[in-house]
């Protein structure tokens, strides 16, 4: 059976949006065929949480998107678990993928529901062709990319 870590950034249990729904449903089913971990957020009810293992490690606040000391805790635990690859839920932590990716060789996938910096040029954000280059790249450095949208 395939062993496979989940980074989903946020709180997805219980589900109120389309997003959260989707990561909580996808993580279920994909429960029921491998031997899935992942690593979100303390705030997820893990009651909730019946076909995987749940690690509360990220952080609530924007930092964990930045947390340097992050990047090591996913190495050691793909070292010590010995996952065969790890999915990305957004290419937010993109440049933490690659440096994980870098030190572990594991095969990575992002999967992403929107092509994010559209999103955020819709809401009019100013910062969304930063985005726009961050997510492309980070998008090519994975083995895989799972999207919802075309």
């Amino acid at each position: 059976m395939k062993k496979i870590l989940v980074i989903a950034p946020y709180q997805y249990l219980p589900y109120s949006s389309g997003g959260q729904k989707l990561i909580a449903r996808f993580l279920h089913h994909l429960g029921e065929k491998t031997d899935l971990t992942v690593i979100s957020v303390p705030s997820n009810d893990l009651t909730q949480v019946s076909t995987y293992k749940l690690i509360p490690l990220l952080t609530q606040g924007f930092s964990r998107y930045m947390n340097l000391s992050l990047p090591k805790k996913i190495i050691d635990l793909i070292r010590e678990s010995q996952f065969d690859s790890v999915i990305w839920e957004h290419p937010y932590m993109g440049w933490m993928a690659k440096k994980v990716k870098k030190k572990t060789g594991i095969h990575t996938i992002i999967h992403t529901h929107n092509i994010e910096y559209q999103r955020f040029r819709s809401l009019g954000k100013w910062w969304w062709p930063l985005l726009k280059m961050y997510e492309k790249r980070a998008l090519k450095k994975a083995d895989h990319s799972l999207y919802v949208t075309e």
